[in-house]
């Protein structure tokens, strides 16, 4: 049951052979996090990922500067990490934090190399869940690059549609890359233009 949700995951990817899901499941751990609490930082090695049941995870890069550089939300449904990091095994300039209390499940670099060596379809999965890793950076580096501050908060209501009922004012002007001030005269804009 911790592990349904995960399972209907990758299970709507691939196909399991008798054995494959016990023998990897039995290698993860379903954990809870307050909101607040960090998952990830600079210090930690870079050896897991994490896949979301409930709550909200929010990737930075850590800075000294007062307005912290959101990189993505994940929610519901979703796997997040330092994937560079994950990769490497090293320390890295990314923090992860839960922004609500989070229901997730924890994937050892270990267990997913297990998993693309012994599940039958496990490269397949691997396959469809880079390319679509992939397609979100480089759509989120052509949003960050190429639209307005307006047209960047646009895109990620289209993608996040209740992200202001989840995510505070301040890491949501942080994503789309304005101070919380000139976040506050977009929404007011938005709300005109509706």
């Amino acid at each position: 049951m911790l592990f349904d949700s995960f399972r209907d995951f990758i299970s709507s990817h691939i196909h399991w052979l008798p054995g494959e899901q016990s023998a990897f499941f039995s290698q993860l751990t379903s954990l809870k996090a307050d909101v607040g609490t960090v998952l990830v930082n600079t210090s930690h090695q870079q050896n897991k990922l994490y896949f979301i049941n409930k709550g909200a995870l929010c990737t930075m890069l850590a800075n000294d500067k007062d307005q912290p550089v959101v990189l993505n939300f994940s929610f519901e449904n979703s796997i997040t990490g330092n994937w560079s990091g994950y990769i490497s095994g090293l320390p890295d300039a990314i923090i992860i934090q839960a922004i609500e209390d989070t229901e997730y499940i924890t994937i050892p670099y270990s267990a997913m190399n297990w998993f693309f060596e012994h599940v039958n379809e496990g490269n397949k999965f691997g396959r469809y869940y880079f390319t679509a890793l992939y397609t979100e950076l480089s759509r989120r580096n052509r949003l960050i690059h190429l639209k307005s501050p307006l047209e960047r908060y646009k895109q990620m209501l289209h993608i996040y549609p209740d992200i202001d009922k989840r995510v505070s004012q301040r890491l949501i002007s942080a994503y789309i890359g304005v101070d919380p001030a000139h976040f506050s005269r977009l929404r007011l804009k938005k709300v005109a233009h509706k």
